[in-house]
């Protein structure tokens, strides 16, 4: 028979474990949408919106990156807010919802 306070004492460390993982989870995902991040800056580097249109490889590997983000940005739900405050986390959540064209890339960037 396990007395009271040791199983409470086996519980807690439980549960900080389960804390401490999830934390490790959210820094890998938060770590994961900054590589895509810059991914697409050296992918996009010194283009505009039509050179960016040209180039199909480019475009593909963009979105992909932009998928690998909104991927990422799920599996984090509402932490990605609490965590980046500053970023547009509902326009990525919408580019996850409904994918994205060509034409489309300076809106997504801001130019």
């Amino acid at each position: 028979m396990v007395e009271e306070p040791v199983r409470k004492a086996s519980l807690q460390q439980e549960i900080d474990r389960d804390r401490s993982l999830s934390s490790d989870k959210a820094a890998r995902r938060l770590l994961d949408i900054i590589e895509d991040g810059r991914a697409i800056a050296r992918y996009t580097e010194g283009m505009n919106g039509t050179t960016f249109e040209e180039n199909a490889l480019v475009c593909d590997a963009v979105e992909r990156s932009l998928q690998h983000i909104s991927e990422a940005l799920a599996t984090l739900g509402d932490q990605a807010a609490v965590l980046l405050p500053a970023q547009p986390w509902h326009k990525i959540r919408a580019f996850g919802r409904h994918g994205t064209t060509h034409g489309e890339y300076d809106r997504l960037v801001g130019s």
